[in-house]
């Protein structure tokens, strides 16, 4: 949706394109990066018309958590994938060709420190 940013954010056009981050519900600018203040109502409306902010800058391994309902990064311990960062053991219904892969790079990323 075209809204206006900061006075010379997208040159001399006044408007800048803006998209909702369902997460946090900030508007952000598509330009600078910085979250734009709207209104209720506009923030609604880009609902409606889809104009979502998508996190592209995923890291490998990540899984939809069972438990804590979150797209989280998983790591090995113990053989078992658990949750980086996580507060609650995080569940994750993931293949064993998964599993092989992450034990896979973990080892491959052990050897390589040495």
């Amino acid at each position: 949706m075209l809204v206006s940013c900061k006075q010379g954010c997208s040159g001399k056009k006044g408007s800048t394109n803006a998209l909702i981050d369902l997460e946090t519900d900030q508007v952000i600018c598509e330009s600078c990066g910085e979250e734009i203040a709207v209104s209720p109502f506009t923030k609604s409306g880009m609902k409606q018309m889809g104009d979502f902010f998508r996190n592209t800058k995923k890291k490998p391994f990540q899984f939809d958590c069972e438990t804590c309902s979150k797209n989280v990064a998983a790591e090995l311990v113990d053989g078992e994938p658990r949750g980086a960062g996580c507060e609650k053991k995080c569940k994750f219904n993931i293949s064993k060709f998964a599993l092989i892969a992450m034990q896979h790079t973990s080892s491959s990323k052990i050897s390589d420190d040495k």
